[in-house]
């Protein structure tokens, strides 16, 4: 399994941290993963993200290691300071006094305190350790908070609210914690949702200047305009449900990092563009672990950077993109390298899309669309399909399958100034050139994050 790994630089670009950049000693050709390999890790993953997203820790020793201290009120220690956190003038007696008449156990409380801080950290520094760990508290605190069986009440001050069973609506940025209901969330600009089930609608959610995270455990869920940073940071994270992804979805602006995490269903993505996982001078990832999915889109979406970092992927499932222009796996640069990767792993997938996709590169760009397992069709329109044609490295790699292409003009491996890769039923294992390829990738991630 551990052959999966090298390959997978171009993810662990993801997930390394900040302060690391590709060596072009990482890897050689006989690290790289076979055809056997790759359908391992596809399963495997696939029956990790299912069996083991929670995780056990000790929530009070992470609370004191937050906060060099220890209490004994997490939960009105932590509302206090998220009150000071967002601005907000409060009666520290009045705060006390609410937290007191929940009925909620302590485990609970102090779950919610760590939510809470993590959330807070994660908006001030705006990085990807930060992300880790909000997400990494959501795993370990998500199978206490489920458990709240509570009807919904407002904390003072209208920013902090427990919902319950109902169906409820809400309007105004905060910090909720929701444990049931069909809920609608609206106009939300830099909050924390914790829904853990219910047929939830999310419009116009979205961090300008800050941060905001959508976690949604159950549920037929659809989300308008959501997962969208500019200056800030983004993450939305929905375990089950046949969702709706629709509008602007994982766009990110202005150094900025969003992410969009679909860990099963059969999700349907529709929107215009600069959409599904587009990034200008930032990083955006989307990431579908299972189901038959279908992405579509107009231009610049699907896998779209202009100085940014965009990887789009799909782990499972037979899949349809549908895009126009500049999308599937288009990069440009200037300031930064502009780095676009559409990753499918496994599935009979369709994708069409109109000039400079599937697998771009302009100057300064890195853009690769690779699919590893099934029988894909390909359809682009002129300057597609692995074409470099201004100083950029550009790749349309397909593992396995019984494939076909079809492509305009300058396409097919097109370079001019540039260097392409098309590769149809490769075999990574022993060969050099996938190396050659990683190497052009040389950069370091601290650039799109200080």
């Amino acid at each position: 399994m551990k052959k999966i790994i090298p390959f997978l630089i171009l993810i662990v670009l993801l997930v390394d941290q900040p302060s690391h950049g590709y060596e072009k000693s990482d890897i050689n050709i006989e690290d790289l993963p076979s055809k056997e390999d790759i359908t391992g890790f596809v399963h495997s993953f696939g029956m990790a993200i299912k069996n083991n997203f929670f995780s056990s820790g000790n929530i009070y020793e992470d609370l004191i290691v937050i906060n060099g201290e220890d209490s004994n009120n997490w939960l009105s220690k932590a509302m206090k300071d998220y009150y000071n956190f967002t601005g907000m003038e409060y009666n520290g007696t009045e705060v006390e006094q609410f937290v007191n008449s929940l009925s909620l156990t302590e485990e609970q409380r102090a779950a919610i305190a760590l939510l809470i801080y993590s959330y807070i950290q994660t908006a001030n520094e705006n990085n990807m350790n930060s992300m880790f760990r909000i997400i990494n508290a959501i795993r370990e605190t998500a199978p206490i908070i489920e458990k709240i069986n509570s009807s919904t009440v407002r904390g003072p001050y209208g920013l902090f609210v427990i919902g319950g069973k109902e169906n409820d609506v809400y309007t105004s940025p905060g910090f909720i914690i929701e444990t049931g209901g069909d809920d609608i969330y609206r106009n939300m600009n830099n909050s924390f949702i914790f829904d853990s089930m219910g047929n939830d609608k999310y419009r116009n959610i979205d961090s300008i200047n800050g941060s905001c995270v959508i976690y949604d455990e159950e549920g037929n869920d659809n989300y308008l305009n959501t997962c969208t940073a500019s200056n800030g940071f983004a993450l939305t994270m929905d375990l089950n449900g046949n969702d709706r992804y629709n509008g602007s979805i994982c766009s990110s602006y202005n150094n900025s990092l969003a992410l969009l995490f679909d860990a099963s269903g059969c999700d349907i993505y529709k929107g215009n563009e600069r959409t599904q996982c587009y990034s200008e001078s930032s990083f955006s990832i989307l990431i579908d672990v299972s189901g038959d999915d279908i992405y579509d889109a107009k231009n610049f979406s699907q896998a779209s950077s202009f100085d940014g970092v965009s990887a789009l992927i799909d782990l499972s499932g037979n899949d349809m993109f549908l895009a126009r222009n500049a999308s599937q796996a288009f990069a440009t640069g200037s300031n930064n390298k502009g780095v676009a990767i559409l990753l499918n792993m496994e599935g009979d997938d369709y994708y069409q899309a109109g000039d400079n996709s599937q697998g771009y590169a302009g100057k300064m760009g890195f853009a690769a669309i690779i699919d590893f397992i099934g029988n894909d069709i390909y359809k682009a329109g002129s300057y597609s399909q692995a074409s470099a044609p201004f100083m950029g490295v550009s790749a349309l790699i397909d593992v396995d399958g019984m494939n076909k292409f079809r492509h305009g003009a300058f396409s097919g491996g097109f370079m001019m100034g540039g260097i392409s890769f098309f590769m149809n039923n490769y075999e990574f294992r022993g060969d050099s050139r996938v190396i050659n390829m990683l190497n052009k990738l040389d950069f370091d991630i601290s650039d799109f994050f200080g």
